[in-house]
């Protein structure tokens, strides 16, 4: 017997995180879940667009002025030291902070 109802939390994020690796048959069969509501909740997943979860920027929490990098930024912007190319960098770029 599938569970009824709307999806928690923990279900949603298990959907976002697997979608792209598993079919729907195998989250339904894991989630015990109806195929419509997985389904759903994958082209929701789909329109939103995943490729924001990657972007470093995402991963920098502002607010007024102030910047704080987390962890996850810091290692990526690590890892991707010395890949980008000279034309993605800007020549003469000076921030002033007051």
């Amino acid at each position: 017997m599938t569970k009824k109802g709307p999806l928690s939390k923990a279900e949603r994020f298990y959907i976002q995180n697997k979608h792209t690796t598993s079919d729907l048959d195998t989250l339904c069969k894991d989630l015990d879940r109806a195929k419509s509501i997985v389904k759903t909740h994958i082209a929701k997943c789909k329109k939103e667009g995943d490729g924001n979860k990657n972007d470093i920027g995402s991963q920098f929490a502002s607010n007024r002025g102030a910047t704080v990098m987390t962890q996850n930024a810091s290692e990526r912007g690590d890892a991707m030291r010395g890949k980008s190319s000279e034309t993605t960098k800007r020549n003469n770029c000076i921030t002033s902070i007051k």
